[in-house]
């Protein structure tokens, strides 16, 4: 099991023998290293004995997999439970953009925006040209600053070009923690001819031939010419 920072969850608890002191209250605990000490959870250090809670925005400041929950009778703290199990509490990543509105154009640059919530410290981007069927690394270990952070995308000339483009960012503390863009966005390249280019007089004579020449950014499988 697992819980993401700075989101809302329910915690659940039974009271037995049913009806013992149901004027108490309870408190509500966490802890990030597998119970050796325990902080409040806001809002919950004295909370009724309903046997339900919500976690709201969830503390984010330690990462890991050895998170715990209990819970104390108010008034007797030998009335406690805790999780049986330690679970996983992992930040939270999102690409904000670019998005199913942006465009990118090969040889210029495009900012990749992107927000961040809990202690995660470095992070990958990563580009699919593909609609997420295999991802080329644009940059990793970047150091995360703030939130929201940007990070520029020099679009090299020899980058794919895509309607279906995606971005993804990954924690590099825990690959299981990352996010991918919403919708797709496009990557144009782009095109020069250089023969013709104006001047010549081309006559037809029924077999002479004519070179078009052009150059191009970007990768492109095949052109369509028009005359």
């Amino acid at each position: 099991d697992y819980l993401i920072a700075g989101d809302s969850y329910d915690i659940t608890w039974t009271a037995k023998p049913t009806g013992v002191n149901p004027s108490s209250n309870v408190i509500l605990q966490y802890s990030t290293d597998g119970g050796s000490s325990w902080s409040d959870i806001p809002n919950a250090n004295t909370t009724p004995n309903d046997g339900c809670f919500t976690w709201s925005n969830i503390n984010g400041t330690v990462l890991g997999n050895q998170t715990k929950v209990r819970v104390l009778q108010s008034d007797n703290y030998n009335a406690t439970d805790q999780s049986a199990n330690a679970f996983e509490l992992r930040g939270n990543l999102t690409v904000t953009y670019p998005n199913d509105t942006a465009v990118g154009n090969v040889g210029s640059t495009l900012p990749i925006n992107w927000t961040t919530v809990g202690n995660i410290t470095k992070v990958k981007l990563e580009y699919s040209y593909n609609g997420g069927s295999s991802w080329k690394v644009l940059a990793n270990n970047l150091n995360v600053t703030g939130s929201p952070q940007t990070w520029t995308w020099n679009i090299n000339a020899t980058e794919n070009t895509t309607v279906i483009g995606k971005i993804k960012i990954t924690d590099e503390g825990n690959a299981n923690t990352y996010n991918i863009s919403a919708g797709n966005f496009d990557i144009k390249g782009s095109l020069e001819v250089v023969l013709p280019n104006g001047g010549e007089v081309l006559t037809y004579d029924g077999t002479a031939k004519t070179y078009i020449n052009w150059t191009k950014q970007g990768t492109m499988e095949n052109v369509t010419l028009y005359y």
